[in-house]
């Protein structure tokens, strides 16, 4: 197994990712659906797409 460093900007992006996403989960735990569109808007701004579950 070899090991590959990552680029910067890679491990930078993500890391801002993860963040979106910790800080959609706990828009979802409050119930704040407006903070939540709007972790939502820019996590598809980075390409992430999403089905919605009924």
């Amino acid at each position: 197994m070899t090991h590959r460093k990552l680029p910067f900007e890679r491990l930078s992006k993500g890391r801002q990712l993860k963040e979106l996403v910790t800080m959609a989960i706990n828009a979802i735990d409050q119930g704040n659906e407006k903070q939540l569109n709007e972790y939502l808007n820019e996590l598809m701004n980075h390409g992430l797409k999403f089905s919605k579950f009924n």
